[in-house]
């Protein structure tokens, strides 16, 4: 239950009221009462007296907090204050996760954060992980006005009166904080968050549109986040602010506490778009799209060749080739590519050793990431017919019914092992010449370290990244924060790299079939971002059964 405010949605509670209660929740406890002065409760949660009066008023009004006069003679007033049931009840009844990055998001939410270092990163592209980032303060608790980003409290007079605007401009303010624990408190283990629209942003913040998008600047100025994407592939007739975004942090950041067990960083260096190349680590998804074409074309015998020299065994296209030709979409291409890099990642973070004895492939896959992979599969928009032969008016139709969910099943288990042979492929391909490069500069490596990946930004000013497409990448590996002692190194390892590649620019030819194909204009995307992002929260109908590959 500590962490549980992070993900009670209310959008009338403001910043004020959310770090109040937090506070409180960290401090005391909400199954305490206690007795004092409106001062004095605030000196208990770090809160001067404006402060928790503005605060505590509003959440008495809206009956969270309720307040009982004591007797106390004379001097300040004393009230008994608790958690009201309302408020305790719709806490214990959410489930949430624990957070991968629990301890973080403790630290910022500190009843002492007005006072704790944060570190700032420089915002050029070109700055490596390695690179140095400036120290500054985090700025105190303040009224969160979401009209003006740089509108401070007057709550700490003798602080504010040191913030000029260079100090302001980096710090950490009250807003910026709870915004960043809250994408912190729904962030997987690669730093990125795929489950929030705006929508549920607004009530789990109180902010406004406008209030969110001047703190995700806001972040992005900071170096904390890399990357952001609204709503792609979300599909029509959904409202903005229902549209599912995508969020990745920079774990090179010194604010994860990564810097001092950063151990190699690989600048993976793109297809360039001038140059009639397809490299795989970028081009994969595209390469599996050409060579279903391929499949049902015999005529493109030879672009199926080159496509195929960037790709597992095609035998795990070929039961699908129909289908994706009919499903391609440049947007959810594009989607799928990012989601076949979190795999590999996780691939290498978590079976090393597996990879490397061949024994973590599709016919034996990892079930945890298997499983991960079939839950984001956007089943209700997979388009999947009967057999020929099976009709709903059959006189059998439970016998229809049920050969109708075996067929689904099937084919989400076929769709989920492709991905995952995607994802396969290119963490052994990484694994390999990750391996060859730390050997030739006399790196003794141990299985035992964290992988991440983090785009550059061209421009530092903007809140969007380019396609993962024509911009280089950062493999970042970390030595576990479990094994510390686990990697030698006398430095750290900085490579460009250049990784396997063919000399046909795949991604044109996806280009002109697109454009020429009247398919394109009415196809479902492939993996529609806002269905995609929703994890189930039930164990998947393919595992475990029939068509499950792990029998």
């Amino acid at each position: 239950m500590s962490t549980s405010l992070l993900y009670y949605e209310n959008p009338s509670l403001s910043i004020e009221e959310r770090w109040l209660l937090w506070q409180w929740s960290q401090r005391i406890g909400i199954e305490q009462a206690v007795t004092c002065s409106v001062r004095e409760l605030g000196e208990q949660l770090g809160m001067t007296l404006r402060q928790v009066q503005k605060a505590l008023t509003l959440l008495k009004e809206k009956g969270f907090i309720i307040a009982t006069s004591q007797p106390n003679g004379r001097g300040r007033p004393s009230y008994e204050y608790l958690f009201s049931s309302l408020i305790k009840e719709k806490l214990l009844e959410l489930a949430y996760p624990e957070s991968a990055f629990l301890k973080l998001v403790k630290q910022l939410g500190n009843v002492d954060g007005d006072r704790c270092d944060v570190i700032a990163g420089q915002t050029k592209a070109t700055t490596p992980v390695t690179s140095s980032y400036t120290k500054v303060k985090v700025a105190p608790l303040q009224h969160s006005n979401e009209s003006s980003a740089h509108e401070e409290s007057l709550a700490s007079t003798a602080y504010d009166s040191c913030l000029n605007d260079p100090i302001r401009k980096t710090s950490l303010s009250l807003a910026s904080r709870w915004v960043l624990m809250v994408k912190l408190a729904h962030a997987d283990l690669a730093g990125t968050v795929v489950g929030l629209s705006h929508r549920r942003l607004q009530h789990l913040t109180g902010l406004s549109l406008s209030g969110l998008r001047d703190q995700r600047g806001k972040l992005f100025e900071l170096g904390i986040l890399a990357e952001y994407h609204f709503g792609r592939g979300s599909g029509r007739g959904v409202k903005d602010s229902n549209k599912v975004s995508y969020y990745r942090f920079d774990l090179g950041h010194p604010i994860f506490d990564s810097q001092a067990r950063l151990a190699i960083q690989l600048t993976i260096l793109p297809t360039r778009k001038e140059s009639r190349s397809t490299a795989l680590f970028d081009g994969i998804v595209d390469a599996m799209f050409v060579a279903a074409q391929a499949i049902s074309d015999p005529e493109q015998s030879g672009t199926l060749a080159s496509a195929e020299e960037l790709l597992p065994p095609l035998s795990y296209i070929e039961p699908l080739a129909g289908w994706l030709v009919k499903e391609y979409n440049a947007a959810s291409a594009a989607w799928l590519l990012e989601r076949v890099h979190f795999y590999a990642i996780s691939l290498l973070s978590t079976v090393w050793q597996r990879l490397a004895e061949n024994k973590a492939g599709p016919k034996t896959p990892v079930e945890v990431i298997f499983q991960k992979i079939y839950e984001e599969l956007p089943k209700e928009r997979l388009s999947i017919p009967l057999a020929p032969h099976i009709t709903i008016d059959s006189p059998c139709e439970d016998e229809a019914n049920q050969l109708e969910n075996e067929n689904i099943q099937e084919k989400h288990s076929l769709i989920a092992t492709l991905i995952y042979a995607l994802a396969h492929h290119v963490a052994l391909e990484l694994q390999y010449d990750l391996g060859k490069l730390m050997f030739k500069h006399g790196y003794t490596y141990s299985s035992l370290m964290d992988f991440h990946i983090v785009p550059f930004r061209s421009d530092p000013t903007s809140l969007h990244t380019e396609t993962l497409k024509y911009r280089p990448v950062r493999l970042c590996g970390f030595v576990s924060r479990d094994h510390p002692d686990a990697f030698k190194k006398a430095e750290v390892l900085i490579i460009d790299y250049f990784n396997r590649r063919v000399f046909m620019d795949l991604g044109a030819q996806l280009r002109r079939f697109e454009r020429s194909s009247s398919m394109s204009k009415t196809a479902k995307p492939f993996l529609p971002h806002d269905a995609v992002l929703v994890l189930a929260s039930k164990t998947p109908l393919g595992l475990g059964g029939k068509s499950s590959p792990f029998k």
